[in-house]
């Protein structure tokens, strides 16, 4: 009796055939494998199993849903920036209403400017953050939090409240 195993492109078992009659044939695909190794499979199971270059062996885990983890990260990250634009939104008005100036690194400038800019970096933030070297959801919301909080500290206090939504 000969045993047949068809596989995946990185050699994961997803089947066994046996040649025994009243048993489907294999697809052309199968790879024969040896007695000593279907009996194994036979006898443990093959979850979970590579046959790679005749070696058996324990498939390699699936990799991290990173794809999964970045977009729930930046659908936070949307939601507590959706926050601060609101807060935004009602100081941008009131400075444009009131023409309020703001001193910045020695200089006057329009509190609606400085506003909007913050506001620009704000929308930038998700484009711009580097999740690349992430291996966690939870690394993920960090640098994203770093992030914010960058713009946080370049912010002038006049404006620090509306990010009070970043507070724990």
């Amino acid at each position: 009796m000969k045993t047949y195993a068809v596989l995946n492109p990185q050699g994961l078992i997803l089947e066994l055939f046996s040649d025994e009659p009243g048993y489907p044939l294999p697809p052309e695909s199968a790879v024969e494998l040896p007695p000593e190794i279907a009996e194994q499979l036979r006898r443990d199971g093959f979850a979970g199993k590579q046959w790679v270059d005749g070696v058996l062996g324990d498939a390699p885990p699936p990799p991290p849903p990173l794809e999964s983890w970045r977009a729930t990260t930046l659908k936070k990250a949307g939601a507590m920036r959706m926050e601060i634009f609101r807060v935004l939104d009602h100081l941008h008005l009131s400075a444009i209403t009131n023409a309020s100036q703001i001193v910045v690194n020695g200089e006057t400038l329009p509190l609606a400017t400085v506003i909007e800019t913050n506001k620009q970096a704000l929308r930038d933030l998700p484009a711009s953050v580097d999740l690349s070297l992430c291996t966690t959801q939870r690394e993920m919301e960090g640098v994203v939090l770093q992030a914010y909080q960058a713009i946080v500290l370049a912010a002038p206090a006049e404006i620090k409240s509306a990010f009070d939504s970043l507070k724990p």
